[in-house]
C-alpha cells in the first residue's frame, strides 16, 4: 500500500528541481543581472552577460552538430572563454575535456584521441604545441582560435574560426532542460590517460594517490634525503650512512606498494561502477 506522502507526489517542475552550476548560472544572472561576474584585465562581465555568452556558445556548438556525450576539448588559461565552456559546454549534454596546458604535444594528441574530441578551443598562446599535436592526432575536430587580448606574445591561428565569430553566430536560447532533466551523473578527467569516471566512485583511491604523491614529493622522503646529505658533510660513519639509506630505500618501496593498493581500489571500483 502507498503511503499517502507519495500519492499524487510524481516528480514534476513544482516539486522536483536538480541544482546544477547550470541552474547556479541561471539564478545568478535573474537574480544578480548586472553584478560584475568575470574580470580579466580590463574586461569585465556582469552575471547577465556571462549567462548570455554561454548560451550563445551552446548554440554555436549545437549548429555545428554537438549533442549530448560528444568531447569538446579546451586548451586554455584561465580566461573568460574558460569560464565560458564550463557552462555551454554541458549546455549542448557534451562533456568538457580541459587540458593541461603543461603537457607536451605527444600526450595531448593521445588525449585528443582518446577522448574522441569533436570541437577543440585553442588559445592562441599555446598554438605551437597544439599544432604538433594536431599533426599527431587521429581525429580531426572542429578547431576554434581564441586570442586572449591579454596575451601579447606570439602565436597563430590554428582554425577556421575564431572564438568571438563563433559564439556570435549563437542565439541565445535556454538549452538547460535537455543537459539538466537527464540522470546523466557529473563525469571526471582523472589521470593522465584521462579515463572519464562516474561521480558516485568512491574517492578512497584518488585520495590515497594524492596523500603518497605529497607525502613523497613534499614530506618524509626529502627529509630522509636531506638527512643522509648532511650526514656525509658532517663525516658520520658508513655504518650509520648506510642504515639512513636503508631506511630511505624502505620508505620508497613501502609507498610504490601503497601506491600499487590504490591503484587496484582504484581498478575495481571502475568495475563496480561499470557493472
Amino acid at each position: 500500500m502507498p503511503m499517502p506522502y507519495e500519492t499524487g507526489l510524481d516528480r514534476n517542475a513544482a516539486n522536483y528541481q536538480p541544482l546544477t552550476p547550470l541552474s547556479f548560472l541561471a539564478r545568478a544572472a535573474t537574480v544578480y543581472p548586472d553584478v560584475t561576474a568575470i574580470i580579466h584585465g580590463r574586461r569585465s562581465s556582469t552575471y547577465r552577460e556571462f549567462y548570455a555568452r554561454a548560451r550563445r556558445l551552446a548554440s554555436a556548438l549545437a549548429r555545428r552538430g554537438i549533442k549530448r556525450g560528444d568531447t569538446v576539448s579546451v586548451m586554455l588559461a584561465n580566461t573568460p572563454a574558460m569560464v565560458e565552456a564550463h557552462y555551454g559546454v554541458p549546455m549542448t549534454g557534451a562533456v568538457l575535456n580541459t587540458l593541461n596546458t603543461r603537457l607536451d604535444a605527444a600526450i595531448i594528441a593521445f588525449t585528443l584521441d582518446h577522448a574522441e574530441t569533436k570541437a577543440l578551443i585553442i588559445d592562441r598562446e599555446f598554438s605551437k604545441v597544439m599544432k604538433e599535436a594536431l599533426a599527431r592526432a587521429k581525429v580531426k575536430p572542429l578547431v576554434i582560435d581564441y586570442d586572449d587580448a591579454e596575451f601579447t606574445g606570439a602565436g597563430e591561428r590554428l582554425g577556421e574560426l575564431e572564438y568571438e565569430e563563433f559564439i556570435g553566430a549563437g542565439d541565445e536560447i535556454d538549452r538547460r532542460g535537455a543537459a539538466e532533466h537527464e540522470d546523466v551523473e557529473p563525469a571526471h578527467m582523472i589521470g593522465g590517460d584521462q579515463h572519464l569516471v562516474p561521480q558516485r566512485m568512491r574517492a578512497t583511491a584518488s585520495a590515497s594517490f594524492l596523500f603518497i604523491n605529497n607525502l613523497i614529493g613534499l614530506g618524509v622522503g626529502p627529509l630522509l634525503i636531506g638527512r643522509i646529505s648532511d650526514g656525509l658533510k658532517a663525516g658520520y660513519g658508513a655504518e650509520s650512512l648506510r642504515y639512513a639509506a636503508v631506511g630511505c630505500t624502505a620508505f620508497y618501496l613501502l609507498a610504490a606498494l601503497l601506491m600499487f593498493f590504490a591503484a587496484k581500489r582504484l581498478r575495481a571500483d571502475w568495475v563496480d561502477d561499470q557493472s
